[in-house]
């Protein structure tokens, strides 16, 4: 029996060894209670992903003929999603995925993102909506979900009925900035151009601004809608399908086209000039909202 643990006891220690190594080597983990601490600050709830109109899916997608056989399983994987702030307001709160079912890639705002505390906006108004002189453009950059153009052309057509005022243009890129140098010089001394900007900023804006601008071809339930109507910042925004579903035109906002400069030239003189109509839409915002 000696002579069998002589002859093991190399193969019994490198076992050992292998054991004690594993101890030390291994990533440690996180007790059940040390998890559940770390998970009170963090709350989820599921949010169906933003979808195309007029789309129709497939449940079983086109593949080659070779994969025929499988082509169950092909349709059940290869989508992907992934969350960035692709709209500048500093929330992760814009999505990016593959929809398998109609073999696109969608970009746009995740529905119901975001949060605001109504009560605490609602005490930093710079007095009643009317009385204010500035205009927020919280979204001043040129993509494919709005273009800057037709705005700028706007301001060129409405200035001498909205004068004087702020123009705070926010999150610009190159684009727009092209843009804003082709307004006369009298226009650009009232104008305030920024490229990013914190969250904390706008909020700072908002409660100060008359107006708050936000023509687009795309979007969701921005969250800068919300924070405008508990600044009391009266919103002029695009028609899309999304709004129009919270919002009425000439009670909570005014609507106009992206692509219209005609539509944001007289939405922007209405706003800035009938007092009633922004007074009382403040106070049916700060309702709604």
């Amino acid at each position: 029996m000696m002579i069998t643990f002589r002859r093991n006891a190399a193969k019994l220690m490198a076992l050992v060894l292998v054991f004690v190594v594993y101890g030390f080597a291994r990533i440690p983990e996180a007790s059940r209670s040390e998890l559940a601490k770390l998970a009170e600050g963090f709350r989820f709830r599921a949010a169906p992903l933003p979808e195309l109109n007029g789309e129709t899916g497939k449940t079983i997608r086109d593949v080659n003929p070779s994969l025929r056989r499988v082509d169950g399983w092909i349709s059940s994987v290869g989508a992907a999603v992934a969350l960035n702030d692709l709209d500048g307001d500093g929330l992760p709160n814009d999505a990016c995925y593959v929809d398998t079912r109609i073999d696109k890639v969608i970009i746009a705002p995740v529905p119901g993102t975001g949060g605001i505390d109504v009560e605490s906006l609602k005490q930093k108004w710079h007095g009643p909506t009317s009385s204010r002189r500035s205009i927020v453009w919280p979204k001043a950059y040129d993509s494919a979900w709005g273009k800057m153009l037709p705005t700028f052309e706007a301001l060129k057509m409405v200035w001498d009925k909205i004068q004087p005022c702020e123009i705070h243009m926010l999150s610009m890129n190159a684009e727009s900035n092209m843009w804003y140098w082709s307004l006369p010089e009298e226009i650009r001394r009232s104008c305030r151009p920024r490229e990013r900007v914190a969250r904390a900023e706008v909020l700072k804006l908002l409660p100060q601004a008359r107006v708050m601008l936000a023509p687009t071809l795309i979007d969701g339930i921005p969250n800068s809608l919300y924070e405008a109507m508990a600044c009391g910042a009266f919103p002029i925004l695009s028609p899309i399908e999304t709004v129009t579903s919270v919002v009425k035109n000439e009670e909570n906002v005014l609507f106009a086209r992206n692509l219209y400069p005609h539509e944001i030239a007289a939405a922007l003189a209405r706003a800035m000039t009938d007092d009633a109509l922004v007074d009382a839409a403040a106070q049916k915002n700060l309702e709604l909202v």
